[in-house]
């Protein structure tokens, strides 16, 4: 997930550029983000639950697969006149959330069977 998140932010912080005019960018964006990052656990757990394994292979289509759909979306959302956006600056403030939990749970991790590492059993790094 944050293979997909980080990658994501950067590129928009360098779109945000060329969207100066859109005061929904942030928001399409935000939405977006989190589309792709409920995508990854919801697919990989139901194809996994499926099949009951997990190969590499499958794994990766995943990211693709979760980063297209992120991108139509916003292509979608981007070439309506507006969305509804009541505060950009709410956005911008979820997606430092995100970020800033991601960090955290990368050093300070949950004992929560979504953090669990499936090869070693331990949790974090």
């Amino acid at each position: 997930m944050k293979l997909l998140f980080f990658p994501m932010l950067l590129f928009a912080i360098v779109q945000s550029r060329f969207f100066r005019d859109r005061k929904d960018f942030w928001c399409v964006k935000l939405r977006g983000i989190l589309l792709g990052q409920i995508l990854i656990p919801v697919i990989f757990y139901t194809y996994n639950g499926v099949i009951g394994r997990s190969p590499d292979w499958i794994n990766i289509a995943i990211f693709f697969i979760a980063a297209a759909i992120t991108y139509l979306y916003e292509t979608k959302h981007f070439q309506k006149e507006k969305t509804r956006c009541r505060n950009p600056k709410i956005a911008i403030g979820i997606l430092c959330a995100v970020a800033l939990l991601f960090v955290i749970f990368t050093f300070l991790t949950p004992e929560i069977g979504i953090f669990e590492d499936p090869l070693t059993g331990g949790y974090g790094r």
